[in-house]
């Protein structure tokens, strides 16, 4: 047995290997923390429902026109659709909530239509004022423009009174297809 050391021999290296074990477990302790943290940090990340901007857009009616209807302007508050040529452009696939609100002389007829002159009506609820406040639900697509026209033979433009008179169109669900 002459490989062997003795008993002394041994003993000094013991402290040694004990640094040596112990700086090994301290750092795979630091290893299975930062695994632990990364791990949460994903977990929590991924349970959160993802963040999408629905589309929305209030105009103001300027004027009453018998040919084209209301003249519409963007109040600029709040809203990512567009306004143009007297329509509203929608951007994103989706059932949309629209309503009608203002102060009318006389009840306007008013017919709001979209892809390929499909239309749909408002849910009216009149007081004795005259104070309208009408919303639909509609699913509307990409590339769809929104335009209203007022049927009513009855209604000029010189008999037609109104005040605050605004359209709101708010996207009540995402299909996740927007385009630009």
């Amino acid at each position: 047995m002459e490989g062997d050391q003795p008993l002394q021999e041994r003993s000094g290296n013991l402290p040694r290997q004990r640094t040596i074990v112990n700086k090994l477990l301290l750092v795979s302790s630091v290893i299975q923390c930062i695994g632990l943290l990364i791990c949460l940090i994903y977990i929590l990340g991924a349970s959160q429902p993802p963040k999408s901007k629905n589309e929305s857009v209030k105009v103001h009616l300027l004027e009453y026109d018998e040919k084209n209807g209301f003249t519409l302007q963007s109040s600029g508050e709040f809203g990512s659709i567009e306004v143009q040529n007297n329509s509203l452009k929608i951007r994103c696939d989706g059932f949309y909530l629209l309503r009608l609100k203002g102060y009318f002389s006389r009840t306007p007829n008013i017919d709001f239509h979209y892809r390929n002159d499909q239309r749909f009506y408002l849910f009216s609820n009149f007081s004795s004022y005259q104070y309208i406040s009408s919303v639909a639900v509609v699913y509307l697509r990409f590339e769809d423009s929104i335009y209203q026209r007022v049927v009513s033979q009855k209604v000029s433009s010189t008999s037609l009174a109104f005040s605050q008179g605004e359209i709101s169109l708010i996207q009540l669900t995402n299909d996740n297809f927007c385009g630009k």
